[in-house]
């Protein structure tokens, strides 16, 4: 069934309100499935914002992890060059 979040979150709302008698019936008038609705009526998020949110916490975590070799490397007097950064990268994916 085709749906947005917006959908979901207007059916949770209503239901939420009253306005529908049953979960399966605000579902059915948002067209979403009843298994969808009632992930979302208690919090969970779809394995699409899951995935998002692991790649944004691995990205903070690279970005960090880069911050503090740059650091390191400029105290040695070591400029991160191209080729350094690249081998960072490797080192920093052999980590995971």
């Amino acid at each position: 069934m085709t749906y947005t979040e917006e959908h979901l979150q207007t059916a949770i709302a209503k239901f939420n309100a009253g306005e529908f008698e049953s979960e399966r019936a605000a579902a059915r008038a948002y067209r979403i499935t009843r298994t969808t609705f009632i992930a979302g009526l208690h919090g969970h998020t779809s394995r699409r914002d899951h995935s998002h949110e692991y790649e944004q916490r691995l990205f903070q975590v690279q970005e960090a992890f880069l911050e503090a070799w740059i650091f390191d490397e400029d105290t040695r007097g070591l400029p991160p060059s191209h080729a350094r950064v690249r081998e960072w990268q490797f080192e920093f994916f052999a980590m995971i």
